[in-house]
């Protein structure tokens, strides 16, 4: 059992099968598949890597949707450590999703991260019918 972080949500497996990358409330948990050791991604204290939903994890790329009322509907995009164990780079995407919709969960194509726009959970409840979900592509680079 791990409690290093709380309300985990979105996962991502790294290339070579060996860490799971944990989205949690407050940060993002790292752990090593093969002696079950947990840790904290490393990152400055200005950066929250907390609030996470869905994930997507490729060639030291980690994209982590945060979708909330504290921080807006926004991709924050982390450039790892070759190690796979700390940030050395951040920055925000933004989805433009149609009025409605908000962004839950991501995929990763060929320099573009696959994000699905949804109408929030509490809109199915209601009698009107919900905006259909969407897909929108957002390109990403780092050199």
């Amino acid at each position: 059992t791990c409690t290093l972080v709380d309300h985990i949500n979105g996962l991502a497996v790294s290339r070579d099968g060996a860490r799971l990358y944990v989205a949690g409330l407050e940060d993002i948990l790292i752990l090593d598949l093969e002696t079950g050791a947990a840790r904290l991604l490393e990152h400055g204290r200005d950066l929250c890597c907390g609030l996470g939903d869905g994930m997507a994890l490729r060639d030291g790329h980690l994209f982590l949707v945060q979708n909330n009322g504290l921080l807006g509907q926004r991709i924050l995009h982390l450039l790892l450590r070759d190690d796979g164990m700390a940030v050395e780079k951040s920055e925000f995407l933004y989805p433009g999703l149609p009025e409605g919709l908000m962004a839950y969960t991501c995929a990763l194509g060929d320099g573009v991260l696959h994000v699905n726009g949804t109408a929030p959970f509490a809109d199915y409840d209601k009698p009107d019918t919900p905006p259909m979900p969407v897909i929108v592509e957002i390109p990403y680079a780092w050199d």
